[in-house]
């Protein structure tokens, strides 16, 4: 039987198939920024229901980075929108400076997610350091 949501007309459901609709997976994001940069995941996991795709992640920052934007992998490839498609939000904690800054997570690629500081709008660009934490959770339509 094929995976959830990709059934033909005539085939039967088994109790099987219909428990694997909406699991919970891990998965092992990339943090980004100019290059990639260690980070511990306390937490990594995604649901995804057809084209129908929901993330959570916390992670933290275990290297030290530069001032640039910063990018994390997804579980799933977006699908493609025009300009910058909100996907979510977040926390980021700033250990250094003992700061949290509300973050809008924001589509950065088919298969990254870009963050913004809620106050300013800017880009968060920050420099990365050892035990900044980053947390989301995501909505979006998968490819």
């Amino acid at each position: 039987m094929p995976g959830p949501g990709t059934w033909s007309a005539g085939d039967v459901l088994t109790a099987d198939d219909l428990n694997a609709i909406g699991t919970w997976q891990t998965y092992v994001p990339v943090l980004t920024q100019n290059v990639t940069r260690t980070a511990t995941v306390t937490s990594a996991s995604y649901c995804q229901i057809n084209k129908f795709c929901v993330v959570n992640v916390d992670l933290t920052c275990t290297t030290t980075g530069s001032a640039n934007s910063i990018s994390v992998s997804l579980p799933v490839n977006t699908a493609a929108t025009s300009g910058a498609a909100v996907l979510g939000s977040g926390v980021f904690f700033d250990t250094s400076a003992s700061d949290y800054i509300l973050v809008t997570c924001v589509r950065g690629s088919n298969s990254t997610v870009s963050f913004y500081k809620d106050l300013d709008g800017g880009l968060l660009a920050t420099t990365l350091g050892n035990g900044d934490v980053l947390s989301f959770s995501l909505t979006y339509q998968t490819v």
